[in-house]
């Protein structure tokens, strides 16, 4: 998730907004992406007012962030919840997993 403030970077939200994503399981998690000074910071966990909920299932989360799979197959697969459009942004995530 690490790549998730990068990604959301050319997304001008108020101050405050915030994204949790969720990948359930043993090899996921829960982050919070929130607009903080100008720009977007990641933290663990999830407020439980936030604006916009992803929730990825942990083969679907690995496959986007490496571009296993396409946007269209994203739409399918990501779950988004709230404000659609800040949320339908984690479908363009690029990360390097190691």
């Amino acid at each position: 998730m690490w790549a998730l403030p990068h990604t959301l970077q050319s997304k001008r939200s108020p101050e405050g907004t915030s994204l949790s994503v969720v990948v359930p399981g043993d090899a996921g998690g829960t982050w919070c992406a929130r607009r903080e000074n100008g720009a977007w910071r990641l933290y663990v966990g999830s407020p439980p007012d936030a604006d916009a909920r992803v929730s990825i299932d942990p083969d679907t989360a690995w496959r986007l962030c490496t571009r296993g799979l396409s946007r269209e197959e994203a739409e399918e697969l990501v779950i988004v919840e709230g404000d659609l459009e800040l949320g339908a942004r984690v479908r363009a995530m690029i990360s390097i997993i190691a």
